[in-house]
């Protein structure tokens, strides 16, 4: 093998080992901070030379793993090399005649040939890059390592003065397994459906252990968050916008994007029935395409006024060049059939770029209906994907808001979704809602009335939402203790339902 190759292969190597490093330490820290997490809650304490073990050896084992799996064979670079810097399968060639004991002077040749042309290539920096999509794995590691380490010992049958007993009810038990039907009877990909019903049957199977307030909303909120997790890690909407927000010849296209996902948030919507999400989800495809379609329409009538296609060519070649340039290269996209949308965004530039080069003999009103057929075509092809990035969004957010109704958790105790999507205010026309926000609760929830109302304590006028959510918890704590017959509680809970905006979609 060729010196050049060989300085080549050795980058691969040290960023395979750096690789192997860091998931080695990192997994270890993982096992060992949840294996003392757990030990700790279960009230165990080992010597600090186990968990040493436990993590070296740990270490050692996935490290060494990481490192075989990271590290790509001879053919593999070769390939790599070759798409990467186009030079037409040369060092494929050289590597599949590397053994080769009397190589004739052809393949001497193109050996030299080759190795000529990697010179500048073993001359590059190592592209860490790459290693970004790692960075997850340290700050969780660091996070259960010292969630670990700083979680106090518990102490058999100690229960704080502070913690009301919990016991789940009937009524809580019926409606979460309903909830689980209905993510069951989703079409929410097997990606996000099948994770996410195991950490709701999880939920079930942890409540009925459960006999203090304080640990039932841990494990509800941290439901939650493995569900928002599973959501964001599937969508990728949000990293395009990221990708080409920062320019502002592609804001509008950012902009569109993330608008039509988030259609369904405008005016303030929750949704707290499957009805609502189905109802959402129908409405989907076209609300969705009048976003992307608004910028395609933008986008085109740059041309309207343009009298050459010398004219229309060079908008062409320079948005094009700009959006893959964003999109592709400095944001790092995923390989071509990872992401059907940023495979849709591939496809668009493409287009462009062929005719950027302009067309032989053809008039500019025939030029701009080729130009037309791609970008419609890119409207449709990204608006498919976004029908099904919003739905998964939709899901997320009837999860959220049923878990949080279930067990009477505030919205601010569960937090925010917005790794999974974007707080999107005002009504369907984009103006803002209305001066008074007592319709809006914590996380946007829907109430019967945006009307301020006096409270009997203060003798002041509050949002009618302030007032619903302060009896509501008030309710919901003597439910929890216990104080309440189940069929009450039944009831009571129907009748909140109502005034958080039940009656209003009744009627709708």
């Amino acid at each position: 093998m060729t010196e050049n190759f060989s300085v080549v292969k050795r980058k691969f190597k040290i960023i395979s080992a750096v690789v192997g490093g860091i998931v080695g330490i990192c997994l270890g820290l993982l096992v060992v901070g949840a294996v003392l997490l757990a030990l700790r809650l279960a009230g165990i304490e080992l010597h600090w030379a186990i968990y040493l073990a436990i993590g070296l050896v740990t270490a050692a084992l996935t490290g060494t793993g990481a490192f075989f799996i990271a590290m790509p064979s001879d053919k593999k670079i070769a390939k790599k090399l070759d798409r990467d810097f186009a030079l037409g399968e040369k060092v494929q060639t050289m590597v599949e005649y590397s053994t080769a004991e009397n190589p004739s002077r052809m393949v001497l040749l193109q050996r030299e040939q080759a190795d000529e042309a990697l010179g500048s290539v073993a001359k590059k920096r190592i592209d860490v890059r790459g290693l970004l999509k790692f960075a997850f794995i340290p700050v969780l590691a660091a996070a259960m390592f010292v969630g670990g380490m700083l979680t106090p010992m518990t102490k058999s049958g100690d229960v704080g003065p502070t913690d009301p007993a919990y016991d789940i009810t009937e009524t809580q038990k019926t409606a979460l397994l309903s909830l689980i039907r209905d993510v069951e009877g989703s079409e929410l990909a097997d990606g996000i459906k099948t994770p996410s019903l195991e950490v709701l049957n999880g939920l079930v199977d942890k409540l009925e252990e459960t006999t203090t307030q304080s640990v039932m909303k841990d494990a509800v909120i941290s439901a939650v968050k493995l569900i928002d997790g599973l959501v964001a890690a599937q969508n990728d909407y949000l990293s395009v916008y990221t990708a080409i927000a920062s320019d502002d010849s592609l804001m509008s296209l950012a902009s569109a994007t993330v608008e039509g996902v988030a259609f369904y948030k405008t005016g303030g919507t929750d949704l707290q029935t499957m009805d609502a999400v189905n109802a959402k989800y129908g409405e989907a495809p076209q609300k969705i395409y009048d976003f992307i379609y608004g910028w395609a329409e933008e986008f085109t009538s740059r041309f309207d006024e343009m009298t050459a296609i010398s004219s229309v060519t060079p908008v062409l070649s320079n948005f094009s060049q700009t959006l893959y340039a964003k999109l592709i290269v400095e944001g790092g996209a995923p390989e071509i059939g990872q992401s059907a949308l940023y495979d849709s965004f591939r496809t668009f530039i493409s287009g462009l770029t062929n005719l950027s080069s302009g067309v032989q003999g053809m008039s500019l009103e025939l030029f701009l209906v080729e130009v037309d057929n791609v970008v419609n075509a890119m409207v449709e092809s990204v608006t498919d994907q976004l029908v099904v990035q919003s739905y998964n969004c939709m899901m997320d957010d009837y999860i959220r808001n049923s878990l949080a109704r279930i067990f009477g958790i505030s919205r601010n105790e569960i937090g925010s979704n917005e790794t999974v999507i974007p707080d999107v205010g005002g009504d369907e026309e984009g103006e803002e809602g209305p001066s008074h926000s007592g319709g809006f609760g914590e996380g946007e929830i829907n109430y019967g009335s945006d009307d301020l109302v006096l409270d009997p304590d203060t003798l002041e006028k509050v949002p009618y939402g302030e007032l619903i959510n302060r009896y509501n918890a008030a309710i919901q704590e003597r439910i929890n203790a216990g104080d309440t017959p189940d069929e009450l509680a039944q009831y009571i809970r129907k009748y909140f339902d109502a005034l958080y905006g039940g009656i209003k979609e009744d009627q709708e």
